[in-house]
């Protein structure tokens, strides 16, 4: 079944998670983290989205957002392209909550 459409409004405020699937690590080492800080940079940047604040831990990570253009899905998207992904095996490394 698809996820129920979200509904997004300007001003808003997220809490934003994610975590490995099976619990699995996403952050491999300091790179890693240091590459997806860059990616929520860029979604700044790019898309006007302020990180409020954040909590990154090895295997998930949570997020406080603010969309002032009412534009969190683009601004996920470009997040999740581009973290950095180490597969040990198939099948997806991320799920999202």
């Amino acid at each position: 079944m698809p996820r129920p459409i979200r509904i997004e409004y300007e001003d808003a405020y997220y809490h934003v998670m994610n975590r490995g699937r099976n619990h699995e690590t996403i952050f491999h080492s300091k790179e890693y983290y240091q590459a997806f800080l860059k990616t929520l940079e860029e979604a700044h940047q790019r898309f006007g989205v302020q990180i409020l604040c954040y909590c990154l831990m090895s295997n998930h990570y949570h997020l406080l957002i603010k969309t002032p253009n009412a534009n969190l899905g683009r601004a996920k998207k470009k997040r999740g392209a581009d973290l950095p992904q180490k597969k040990k095996g198939s099948g997806m490394i991320l799920h999202n909550n």
